[in-house]
């Protein structure tokens, strides 16, 4: 049995302050025993660069129950810029050229 959320509890606030999202996506979690959980994720593409997504994900509580949690992540134009220069290979200075 699937339980299904259609929005996160802060997803009101979030459009209040950023408008709607330019994203919406549904990600399915399932736990050992076969319990299956759709949550809502959203995100904005702000007109600075700015990249906002805000989803909710089944993590596991103290007892090992299933717990409904929230993540909200800013993040601005020179922090991507930043991540994507440093998830890059560095080169390797012993290669040979082709």
């Amino acid at each position: 049995m699937s339980q299904r959320r259609e929005s996160i509890p802060a997803h009101g606030l979030l459009v209040e302050k950023y408008g709607p999202p330019s994203e919406r996506r549904t990600v399915e979690f399932q736990n050992a025993y076969g319990a299956k959980w759709e949550c809502p994720e959203v995100s904005w593409s702000m007109p600075d660069g700015t990249f906002i997504q805000a989803g909710e994900y089944i993590g596991t509580g103290y007892h090992g129950a299933p717990q409904r949690r929230i993540l909200i992540t800013f993040m601005s134009k020179d922090a991507i810029v930043d991540a994507q220069r440093k998830g890059q290979p560095k080169s390797n200075p012993y290669a040979t050229p082709q």
